[in-house]
């Protein structure tokens, strides 16, 4: 079907993409070009009663001849999803004070997770949209320890409290990506992704070192992630955020 949208009320483009849903729940195999946010916005929400994988989207590029490419696991497709969502606060926020506010807005995943399970979750989902990259992000206002002990037990209770928002971040992300962007587990575990674990410059530099490096380099979990590291606030403004949305 070729720009179903043409001469349609945004009213009889929605129904249109319902009754193409319907279609393609019954068997049907339906290929629709368009360039109308009405029609995509409907089969996005329609297509949510099918199971993964049955409603895919393609871009079609005729520079070099006329080439098809899936982008429904794309960064970009994924980001619009989620600028459409009420899960974007500033910098300060979503940092919770480590950085200061840039006067741009992010996905902060902790306001995300709450609507679902009590499931812990990182700070923040940063997009690197040129490299196809995703960043989870947390936040830590580290202490200065007076005694070893001190410093023993917050890096004993750091660790797998570590671990856990790494490991359900990407489940709940995954399961949310399969059921509301028809992105299968596979392919959302094929993206590019790091995670990061941020504190401000002040705090201890070789403490940190010695414990977030070592402890909450988290080796278990590295075949999950392209990057882990601990990075200061500063270091990161300067060289992550320039490129991330």
């Amino acid at each position: 079907m070729d720009e179903l949208e043409v001469h349609l009320h945004p009213k009889w483009q929605l129904l249109y993409a319902e009754i193409i849903i319907c279609l393609v729940q019954q068997g049907t195999h339906v290929i629709v070009t368009t360039h109308s946010p009405y029609i995509l916005e409907a089969l996005e929400l329609y297509s949510k009663r099918l199971p993964t994988e049955v409603v895919q989207y393609y871009y079609a590029s005729v520079d070099n001849g006329t080439v098809f490419e899936n982008v429904t696991s794309h960064l970009d497709f994924i980001y619009q999803h989620f600028k459409k969502l009420d899960f974007l606060s500033s910098l300060d926020e979503v940092s919770h004070q480590t950085c200061a506010s840039n006067g741009k807005v992010y996905v902060n995943l902790d306001g995300f997770f709450k609507l679902g399970d009590k499931n812990k979750s990182c700070d923040a989902l940063f997009f690197n949209l040129k490299e196809k990259h995703l960043l989870l992000v947390e936040f830590k206002r580290l202490n200065l320890f007076e005694e070893a002990e001190e410093e023993r037990q917050f890096f004993k209770r750091l660790k797998p409290d570590i671990y856990l928002k790494m490991s359900e971040s990407l489940l709940v992300l995954s399961h949310y990506f399969s059921n509301e962007l028809n992105i299968s587990h596979d392919d959302f575990f094929k993206i590019s992704k790091s995670f990061l674990l941020v504190y401000k410059p002040e705090d201890n530099k070789e403490l940190v070192r010695k414990n977030l490096y070592a402890k909450v380099g988290i080796n278990r979990n590295k075949y999950l992630f392209k990057n882990i590291k601990s990075l200061n606030s500063r270091t990161f403004e300067a060289t992550v955020l320039p490129v991330v949305v």
